[in-house]
């Protein structure tokens, strides 16, 4: 399956923080390409065509029990998956550098063979309020996120997220800014021999 060393950028932050754009936009600018990813969860409005493919809860865990994930987390009572039919797609249009979107849950499962490089994105909480109201998310579902944010084992897994980062990278700047920083830390590191 996976015979040459993949690099996969898992940008990670806080509801709003940006990291669905940030994705997006690196990808954009070529080199490095956004990757489709499986989830249980309900599809929601601001979700970009090609970012997910919704499976209900026994298809994923089938695919789990047969070794299909290349990488594999829970995350707010969902699962996400990154499958290796996605990356071998993009080895066969010589893409071996690619970014999503990610967490890693406390019982994530990950291939060793793939180089993953955590990227934190750090923004206020009022400025998250602002993207995730201007993407469309209702003020209740907003404060059901900032509820859960708060609980003290949320905020333990968040500071741990965090600390296990490779990079943090500040998402009040522009995202231009943002795009191009995560970007060069992708071609950085992505001295892959």
């Amino acid at each position: 399956m996976i015979e040459e060393l993949i690099l996969i950028l898992c940008v990670s932050g806080l509801t709003g923080s940006g990291k669905t754009a940030v994705s997006e936009g690196v990808s954009k600018l070529g080199g490095i390409q956004t990757v489709l990813k499986l989830t249980t969860r309900p599809k929601r409005a601001s979700d970009l065509d090609g970012e997910y493919c919704f499976v209900n809860s026994d298809i994923y865990n089938k695919m789990f029990q047969e070794k299909k994930f290349a990488l594999h987390t829970k995350y707010y009572d969902h699962a996400y998956a990154i499958p290796y039919s996605i990356l071998e797609e993009g080895k066969k249009k010589n893409i071996s550098r690619f970014i999503t979107p990610w967490a890693f849950g406390k019982d994530s499962v990950f291939d060793p063979r793939i180089r993953y490089v955590k990227i934190w994105l750090e923004l206020s909480q009022e400025e998250r309020v602002k993207r995730m109201l201007n993407r469309g998310d209702s003020k209740e579902y907003v404060a059901k996120r900032l509820e859960q944010e708060a609980l003290p084992e949320f905020s333990a897994y968040c500071q741990q997220q965090r600390q296990q980062s490779h990079f943090i990278v500040n998402s009040n700047a522009s995202l231009d800014e943002v795009v191009n920083k995560i970007r060069a830390i992708g071609l950085d590191c992505a001295n892959l021999h």
